[in-house]
């Protein structure tokens, strides 16, 4: 299955499921046929997610091990590869105060 996150400032970005799942559940969405990013929520949304980018990052190399959770979760070698798209679709609709819209 594969989201497509919307926005009349950008590029669409798809997502496979799992990428697009994991993404709103760090924003503390619940997975959904339709969504919004509104405009008032992008700037804690880019945040949130850089954030837990560099929260993953951080862990995998620090000389304390992740959880094996943490790891099978986020891959966090790959998460900013994963979300870089869509978080670049993020800022331009935020500087165009445009909502970011997704679908299945």
């Amino acid at each position: 299955m594969i989201y497509k996150f919307k926005s009349s400032a950008g590029a669409d970005v798809l997502m496979q499921r799992f990428s697009a799942e994991q993404m709103l559940a760090i924003l503390d969405k619940k997975p959904a046929a339709i969504g919004v990013i509104s405009v008032a929520e992008m700037s804690g949304a880019i945040a949130i997610l850089e954030s837990e980018i560099n929260r993953q990052e951080h862990l995998s190399r620090s000389s304390v091990l992740p959880s094996n959770e943490d790891l099978k979760k986020y891959e966090p070698e790959r998460l900013r590869e994963r979300m870089a798209p869509l978080l670049e679709l993020l800022r331009v609709s935020e500087k165009a105060k445009a909502d970011v819209v997704w679908g299945i």
